[in-house]
């Protein structure tokens, strides 16, 4: 089962100025066969350009590291978006991956996809015998060895660690976020709001609790389970940021 971009909260209702910067389909317009010297990066520009749905594509290259009926991953994919707005459909999600050279289309024997027909098959009726169309065989996902090594490179933490270079200002809001939701219950994106939405550090420019909550989130420091919760990862979220103060 693919795990989900965010639970029930206002959080899921994304601003669709901020969908469309960050969801622009990445430079994979060639069709023709991927030079694998670049693969790894056109999965990496893949993954960077679609930031919200970094956990997303992850769960899809997971969830097909053994091959899987394309019908069940985009079950799946519909699942996890029920309660998240998104400029795509299941499907192009797997495309996207498929193009960047992370993803496989296979039959149920392994075979690459492209390379399987369906053969005739031969029928009688009244006396006569003629052949007919068959069904296509049935189509399968698998995650490539690209898609396996960048699955295995992923490091949050390090993540967590770029954002901290990127966002030195705000570094006391992420340390209150990731205290405020260390608790059993977790926290509400309303709850986060009131607590910080009015902190001097977020007044010029404006800035929300909810913008370092998906930041946050992107990371897996945070994570939604009835509430907002501060994950492992927070955890060692807030010795990085303390190190990083301490050190300059």
């Amino acid at each position: 089962m693919l795990t989900g971009l965010k639970g029930e909260d206002p959080l899921d209702l994304l601003d669709a100025d901020d969908e469309h910067e960050s969801l622009n389909d990445p430079l994979l317009q060639d069709e023709g066969a991927a030079d694998p010297a670049t693969v790894v990066d056109t999965v990496t520009e893949l993954f960077k350009s679609m930031p919200t749905y970094h956990k997303l594509l992850l769960s899809i290259l997971e969830s097909c590291i053994e091959k899987q009926r394309i019908s069940v991953v985009i079950e799946s994919i519909d699942e996890v978006l029920r309660n998240n707005f998104s400029v795509y459909k299941a499907a192009r999600f797997c495309e996207l991956l498929e193009q960047a050279g992370a993803l496989l289309k296979v039959t149920e024997e392994g075979t690459q996809y492209a390379d399987a027909k369906a053969q005739p098959i031969l029928v009688e009726e009244d006396g006569l015998e003629y052949f007919k169309a068959n069904e296509p065989p049935e189509a399968f996902w698998v995650t490539t060895e690209e898609g396996r090594r960048f699955l295995e490179a992923d490091d949050p933490l390090e993540r967590f660690r770029d954002n901290l270079e990127n966002e030195r200002v705000y570094h006391p809001i992420f340390t209150q976020i990731l205290l405020l939701c260390s608790n059993e219950k977790g926290r509400s994106i309303e709850e986060l709001g009131d607590a910080l939405d009015d902190d001097p550090i977020l007044q010029k420019p404006r800035m929300y609790a909810r913008r370092f909550v998906e930041i946050l989130e992107r990371c897996d420091a945070l994570t939604w389970d009835k509430g907002w919760k501060t994950t492992g990862i927070g955890q060692l979220g807030l010795e990085e940021i303390e190190r990083y103060d301490k050190n300059g």
